[in-house]
């Protein structure tokens, strides 16, 4: 699990909704932002559609959290992912950081 100061709260998600640009892939969509701190702050959306339990949710939350976590201090954004599938790897989150510009593709 990211450290909360690595996370978004939804103060936070909401000005990403607003103000943030969007990429999409195959079953990731990004909403971006640069923000005034020195690394990633991150946000993982999934819809009750995909996992109806919250139980579900929350540890599928926390393992894209772990994957996340190499990638706190490469930059200065906000990001918030949305998925919309179950199976997801790591290489499908880095292909959509690459887009972003975190990670070099």
């Amino acid at each position: 699990m990211l450290a909360k100061k690595y996370r978004l709260n939804k103060r936070e998600l909401s000005g990403l909704y607003k103000k943030g640009s969007i990429l999409k892939c195959d079953q990731i969509t990004a909403r971006f932002n640069l923000n005034k701190t020195n690394h990633n702050r991150f946000a993982v959306v999934i819809s009750k559609k995909i996992l109806a339990k919250a139980t579900e949710r929350n540890a599928f939350r926390r393992n894209i959290y772990e994957m996340l976590k190499d990638l706190i201090k490469i930059g200065n954004y906000d990001v918030a992912l949305f998925f919309y599938k179950t199976k997801v790897s790591k290489e499908d989150i880095l292909k959509i950081l690459g887009k972003v510009g975190i990670v070099k593709p």
